[in-house]
């Protein structure tokens, strides 16, 4: 899913792999999906759950960027580079 050396987790990690997963189901669906799986007991249960909440983020990504595209076309083209560039990294909202 976020294809990460479990030997090599770095706090980043937590924040730019494992956090989107998480936020997504809260974002898209129901967020007990994320609490389910950290309190998983079992491995077969856990990866099912991550599988769904990989879906879920992907799906984020998708939305935004269709959120992005829409209303960057939507801007004088003399203004669509910054847009993008702010819209990505989030100093404005789409």
């Amino acid at each position: 899913m976020a294809n990460k050396d479990l030997s090599k987790l770095a706090a980043s990690d937590l924040g730019f792999s494992i956090a989107p997963r998480l936020n997504a189901a809260g974002r898209l669906d129901n967020m007990s999906l994320g609490v389910e799986l950290l309190l998983a007991q079992d491995m077969a249960s856990a990866r099912a759950l991550a599988l769904e909440l990989d879906g879920l983020n992907q799906t984020r990504k998708e939305i935004e960027q269709g959120n992005e595209a829409g209303g960057v076309r939507n801007l004088p083209k003399s203004d669509r580079t910054s847009a993008r560039f702010a819209f990505r990294y989030r100093l404005i909202s789409a």
